[in-house]
């Protein structure tokens, strides 16, 4: 199987579907042949092996990675592989990462705004949109809290990593000695081998530390969430979001952008010529960051192999870390089966009054299509055909079903509160979650699902950026957890993807039902007179 970007340019992303395609099969191909004599002569030419095809598989080969980075990462833990050895294996893994996140950012902003452009520029009316939002924001949110839920109540079982005497200067207070010229913004600074030197904050590793015997007093939580929340969604610099990776100025951006959209598409309908190069321009950078994002993916089992061996190389107890990995994946899945059984089945029973599991039996094509191919925009034609079948109107499914693939991602939201946490507790960042923590976490997830490209693995692209804004630190290197999301992330995406499906045809149905309800009735002649059809309406 191979990705496959149709499309080339547009206003939207209609034509930049990620989908896969078989190769043309080489099974049972036939050479047609004449001999001497006139006679036909049919002769069979020598199929390859179906190993050869089955390992071309893109999910088999991110698993054979996975397979072969635990092996090479228990023999570089039993035998003590050194520190640089270790750092050399899990090069190829970290430059994999740099690659992904050194595109996020503009693709989460090019895809915010294609997608409320998108939705505009559709035409339905007001009260269908309304509906279809309300239930997509409705939704992603009930999907953040249970997760969240769930994985706080699971994280007592992760394993806890201890703080190096480093890490733990809780009593210290930070002093800054400036010197030389005023104007050189220069201080004090000490390096690791006891040196003292005058020097800029970017050209030492660390300022002088004066232990106090009267720390500083920690920020109200008034402060917090001043500085954590609402400055660090206000940016005061744009060019500067884009440069340091400020992942939640960057969404604010973004949402900033999906106003301007609503305006720019309003006026549109008002302006002649309509202003669409903007849409244009967003829509070119938006295919060329899905090639470049398709041919990142497609060194994903490498990654995983070097992260995997290079994260065990280095876990003394593999036991602990096989469990933890179990509990993430138990907090996740339960998540997930509670969102869909409780959340999405409760919604539809409310709005069609009849069995959601009857409801919901034309649908499962579509489920197990979305299961096996790990990619909502590879399954919308399913998708479509499962939404007639569930007796939701062509107009109704075509435009609910299409922006649902891109903007309602419920299994993407329930994701990242658990990689989160999970991220967090296992390397020891855990102190570092507070109230506040809790809800900024639940405000980017929300706005993240959205923001997830259509394209495999989106959502594990967008987590160490999150992660980085709970806990408040830049620049820091990549947990070593984190090289067990990425080895599971072929299961997991499948999760995700079978539940964002889900609720894009509960969504369809509900909206059906309710624009069904709000239609006036119709007056039905037993007449087939024109003149006749006020005066022989049938009697009750």
């Amino acid at each position: 199987m191979e990705h496959v970007l149709d499309g080339a340019g547009g206003s939207g992303r209609e034509g930049f579907v990620v989908a896969l395609t078989p190769r043309p099969s080489l099974m049972s191909m036939h050479d047609h042949d004449t001999d001497k004599d006139g006679m036909h002569v049919e002769t069979t030419e020598a199929s390859p092996s179906k190993c050869r095809q089955w390992c071309s598989n893109p999910s088999v080969l991110i698993l054979m990675g996975c397979v072969l980075g635990i092996v090479l990462g228990c023999l570089l833990g039993k035998y003590g592989a050194s520190k640089e050895l270790l750092t050399w294996v899990s090069l190829p893994g970290e430059l994999f990462l740099r690659a992904l996140t050194c595109v996020v950012v503009p693709l989460v902003f090019v895809n915010i705004f294609l997608s409320v452009v998108d939705m505009l520029q559709a035409g339905h009316a007001a009260k269908s949109g309304l509906y279809t939002l309300g239930y997509f924001g409705l939704t992603t949110v009930l999907s953040v809290l249970m997760s969240i839920v769930s994985v706080t109540v699971f994280k007592k079982w992760f394993s806890h990593t201890t703080l190096s005497q480093a890490n733990v200067v809780g009593s210290a207070g930070m002093l800054l000695v400036p010197c030389g010229n005023s104007t050189d913004a220069a201080s004090v600074r000490w390096f690791p081998n006891g040196t003292l030197v005058c020097a800029a904050a970017s050209d030492a590793s660390s300022p002088l530390v004066l232990p106090s015997q009267s720390p500083t007093a920690p920020p109200t939580l008034s402060k917090t969430i001043q500085d954590q929340i609402f400055r660090a969604l206000v940016p005061d610099n744009i060019v500067q979001q884009f440069v340091t990776g400020n992942y939640l100025g960057t969404l604010f951006l973004c949402h900033c952008i999906m106003a301007f959209a609503i305006l720019l598409a309003v006026s549109m309908d008002k302006v002649t010529p309509r202003p669409v190069g903007i849409v244009q321009l967003c829509g070119e950078l938006n295919a060329m960051l899905l090639v470049c994002i398709r041919f990142i993916i497609d060194l994903t089992p490498l990654a995983v192999l070097s992260l995997v061996a290079g994260g065990l190389g280095t876990t003394t107890d593999f036991m602990a870390a096989v469990a933890d990995v179990g509990i993430f994946l138990v907090s996740f899945l339960v998540a997930v089966m509670l969102h869909y059984w409780v959340t999405l089945m409760g919604f539809l029973y409310l709005a069609l009054r009849t069995s959601p599991l009857q409801a919901m039996k034309a649908c499962w094509p579509a489920q197990v299509f979305a299961f096996c191919s790990a990619s909502s925009a590879a399954t919308l034609p399913v998708t479509l055909q499962c939404g007639e079948q569930a007796h939701v109107p062509s107009s109704v499914g075509s435009f609910i079903l299409t922006m649902g693939a891109t903007l309602n991602m419920n299994g993407t939201s329930i994701y990242f509160p658990c990689a989160v946490v999970y991220l967090a507790v296992s390397t020891g960042d855990e102190a570092k979650f507070t109230v506040v923590s809790y809800i900024l976490l639940a405000l980017l997830s929300t706005m993240s699902a959205a923001a997830a490209a259509p394209v495999p693995s989106a959502a594990l692209v967008l987590v160490l950026p999150m992660f980085n804004a709970v806990c408040g630190t830049t620049n820091a290197p990549t947990p070593a957890n984190f090289s067990y999301l990425l080895a599971m992330d072929f299961l997991l995406d499948r999760f995700r993807t079978w539940l964002n499906v889900s609720g894009d045809l509960v969504v369809a149905q509900c909206v059906a039902a309710m624009e069904k309800q709000a239609m006036p009735p119709r007056r039905v002649s037993s007449s087939t007179d024109p003149e006749e059809g006020d005066s022989s309406l049938s009697s009750p």
